[in-house]
């Protein structure tokens, strides 16, 4: 079974609401500081505007998912 790893960035966009920037087969050994610089450097860019809103204004989360997750296996 093969795993992958899918870091997901959460950020407020210029409309105050929430969304993600998932990237699939994400390092492992990532830090928290070069996410956070990475989050912001995304902010900073203006690049990605969807209806002349700011996607990525500031933000508020990462989290690392496993897929499938450890717990998704069973023992017979």
């Amino acid at each position: 079974m093969t795993t992958t790893k899918t870091l997901r960035l959460t950020f407020k966009n210029a409309k105050n609401k929430k969304v993600n920037l998932s990237l699939p087969d994400a390092a492992e050994n990532l830090t928290e500081e070069e996410v956070k610089t990475a989050m912001n450097e995304i902010c900073e860019a203006n690049l990605f505007v969807k209806e002349e809103v700011d996607q990525y204004q500031a933000p508020l989360s990462c989290l690392l998912y496993t897929s499938p997750s450890p717990r998704d296996s069973t023992s017979s």
